[in-house]
C-alpha cells in the first residue's frame, strides 16, 4: 500500500492505494498520526483506491478515528470504493464513520 498526502486549504487529504490489511493499516495510521494533534481540524481519507480491506485493516481505521477523537479532531472518509463501501455497510461502521461522496463534501465538513 502507498499513501499519497495532499494539503487542501489546510486540511490533509490522505489517499491510500492498494490493499488495507494489518501491516498496511498500521502504515496508514502511522502516516495519518503525523498530521493529528496540531492545529488542523482533522483528516480526509480518500478511500477510492482501496481495492481490499480485511478486519485488521478495518480495525486500524477504527483506531485512527478513536485517536483523532481523543485529540478533538475528526477523520472523515471520502469517495469509498465499492468494496470499502460494502464493508462499511456490512459492519454498520457507515453509521460510526462520516462518509462523503467526494473530497469536496468531506472538506466542507471539516471547515
Amino acid at each position: 500500500m502507498t499513501v499519497d498526502v495532499e494539503d487542501r486549504s489546510g486540511v490533509k487529504v490522505l489517499r491510500p492505494k492498494g490493499k488495507l490489511t494489518g501491516e498496511d493499516g498500521k502504515t496508514l495510521v502511522d502516516t495519518a498520526s503525523r498530521f493529528l494533534g496540531g492545529e488542523g481540524l482533522g483528516l480526509v481519507l480518500h478511500m477510492g483506491d482501496v481495492s481490499y480491506m480485511n478486519s485488521a485493516g478495518l480495525g486500524e481505521l477504527v483506531r485512527l478515528s478513536a485517536k483523532a477523537n481523543m485529540q478533538r479532531q475528526k477523520v472523515v472518509f471520502a469517495a469509498p470504493s465499492e468494496f470499502v463501501n460494502r464493508v462499511f455497510q456490512a459492519t454498520k461502521l457507515d453509521t460510526f464513520f462520516e462518509v462523503y461522496a467526494d473530497v469536496d463534501e468531506a472538506l466542507k465538513e471539516l471547515q
